[in-house]
């Protein structure tokens, strides 16, 4: 081959090869940087690796050693690691991906992401099951007949059990699915086709959020499901978490309807509004309207002391979770995502706590104990082979209360406080005294503080501390009394308890102030200290219940100072 003569193409190849000069070294000299002088780079994500979407499974850490030189394995996971971090990889990821979806129309990903009609999002596993994939009602039955023994197990305990189904983005929005999908429509009726009458003739309680959303889909002014995600947007879950509180009212919980704030538009997605797009790592960011809607705290209503739910299901509880939150009338929602793949808590709207993977479930304390119970179902997973962990949770919720002893226990607040103790020190329950005020985001089950003492409101009160793990056992001295009144109510009952361990019974059968005390084991305080006190009062009882006044409030006993000491036998 002749070498280039030609002026202009003698210009042509010198920029070449400088141009893939630079695309080879640049990245190097910018990871030389990175490292030599971190914090020197301008603060792009883009150049710092930081904001790409994706799992990236890590190799093997490999040692340097005379087999792992001789074997190459060492050399290739320096290879590895250089390209997985070099600087400005992601700048060259998300480059690389827009330039594919402009040029093809297509995810640059193999991520089973669908490019539908006027740029909507879909994945190939929704469409599958909306547009192929077809169950019987043979198939459906056996899972509803479970639904229904679970319903019937809860009632049997207190608490009120209703399935939730939510929608596919598919099945709400056909319209924008792209034509070859179409085309291979199987027109025989889906699984949703045949839930619902199945839950109605078996007698299963259940809230239709599909319905909903397709109800409210035509007066939105924003898609109910956003261009560019996979989830339904907060006006659907807004209306979906409104005929909830609705179906449980009419279990004589006091609720109220939830109200919304503010319901405004706006062009820059975010979070689930935007989790599809987020996945195809491109340069340009997707602008397209979603409505944003932001719940109103409600005040609570007299007898509610902050209600606790528990939702069993996918992703899609997400939203109606953290809208019941925000409303104020839940201390606390609890999703077990897929029933053991995570726990999330949310108090006050907010994401509190997550757990993952859920190592054991507590089904006396964060099941049955809950207000109410959810069972969310999207309409995607009725396949018969999507349904495993919906009847693995209903087969051990079913198999545990086959050993249930009638004892129902506090719910397990994730989201509750314990006081820093020390023992030794007195904890006052006397609403003039400030180690009070410390210890009251630590109380459940007690009426507002007043000038002497406080009372326990409820059958059921506790107290959460959290103190150095004990070397002793510990002896609780508590200075309280009781509600009692002659002759309707002559004594009152209380079995104390210490991380749900029965440490001792109180019984009063005089108004006046006493001392009482109980001995706690130290195998009964948690490892890491945790210890809650719980009271169960048999017969707390509202003075206007007996005519000697217009107090409404359910009345056991009464505390005017603790404490928790070592206690050492035969001193």
């Amino acid at each position: 081959m002749r070498p280039i003569t030609n002026p202009v193409g003698q210009a042509v190849e010198k920029w070449l090869f400088g141009g893939l000069l630079a695309l080879f070294l640049t990245p190097l000299t910018l990871s030389l940087i990175h490292r030599s002088w971190p914090g020197i780079l301008p603060n792009s994500p883009w150049l710092r690796n930081e904001s790409l979407e994706g799992v990236v499974v890590k190799p093997p850490h490999v040692t340097l050693s005379w087999s792992t030189l001789r074997t190459g394995q060492y050399q290739a996971s320096l290879a590895h690691q250089f390209n997985s971090n070099f600087a400005a990889r992601e700048l060259l990821i998300r480059l690389t991906c827009e330039s594919w979806y402009r040029l093809f129309r297509q995810s640059p990903l193999t991520s089973g992401i669908v490019l539908g009609k006027e740029d909507c999002l879909f994945t190939d596993y929704h469409l599958a099951k909306y547009c192929l994939l077809r169950t019987s009602t043979a198939q459906l039955e056996p899972m509803v007949t479970k639904l229904r023994s679970l319903q019937e197990a809860c009632d049997k305990v207190g608490t009120p059990f209703t399935v939730l189904i939510t929608p596919s983005k598919a099945s709400i929005q056909p319209e924008n699915i792209p034509s070859p999908w179409l085309q291979r429509y199987d027109p025989r009726p889906r699984a949703y086709d045949q839930f619902v009458p199945l839950l109605t003739k078996h007698g299963v309680r259940f809230v239709d959020g599909r319905a909903l959303t397709l109800e409210i889909k035509a007066h939105e002014p924003a898609p109910v499901f956003p261009k560019g995600g996979i989830h339904w947007g907060s006006p659907s879950a807004f209306a979906t978490a409104q005929a909830l509180i609705t179906a449980l009212q009419s279990r004589d919980k006091p609720l109220k309807p939830l109200e919304h704030e503010t319901l405004s538009l706006s062009n820059s997605p975010k979070g689930d509004d935007a989790d599809l797009v987020r996945l195809m790592n491109l340069a340009r960011p997707w602008r397209y309207p979603v409505a944003n809607l932001q719940v109103k705290p409600a005040e609570k209503l007299p007898g509610n002391p902050g209600f606790n739910a528990t939702f069993i299901g996918g992703s899609f509880t997400t939203a109606v979770a953290e809208q019941l939150s925000a409303s104020g009338q839940f201390s606390e929602v609890d999703a077990f995502f897929y029933y053991k793949q995570d726990k999330r808590c949310f108090v006050k709207g907010q994401l509190h706590s997550l757990k993952s993977p859920v190592p054991q479930v507590d089904f006396d304390r964060e099941i049955f104990a809950s207000d109410f119970l959810i069972m969310e179902i999207n309409e995607s997973f009725l396949d018969f082979t999507d349904q495993r962990y919906t009847n693995t949770f209903i087969d051990d919720a079913l198999n545990h209360l086959e050993s249930w002893n009638g004892n129902r226990l506090p719910f397990l607040r994730e989201g509750e406080q314990h006081m820093a103790y020390q023992p030794g020190h007195k904890i006052s329950f006397r609403a003039d005294d400030h180690p009070f005020g410390h210890a009251r985001d630590c109380l459940s089950g007690f009426a507002d503080c007043e000038t002497g003492a406080t009372w326990t409101q409820g059958p059921i009160a506790t107290l959460r501390l959290s103190l150095p793990p004990p070397k002793h056992d510990l002896r609780l001295d508590a200075t309280v009394g009781a509600f009692i009144h002659l002759p309707q109510l002559p004594a009152q009952i209380i079995q104390v308890h210490a991380n749900d361990q029965w440490v001792g019974e109180w019984k009063f059968t005089d108004p006046g102030e006493t001392r009482r005390q109980a001995i706690i084991p130290k195998e009964f305080v948690d490892p890491n200290g945790k210890l809650t006190l719980r009271f169960d009062i048999a017969n707390p009882t509202s003075p206007a219940s007996l005519g000697i006044g217009d107090d409404h409030r359910k009345l056991g006993i009464w505390f005017s100072k603790l404490k928790l000491s070592d206690y050492h036998q035969g001193r």
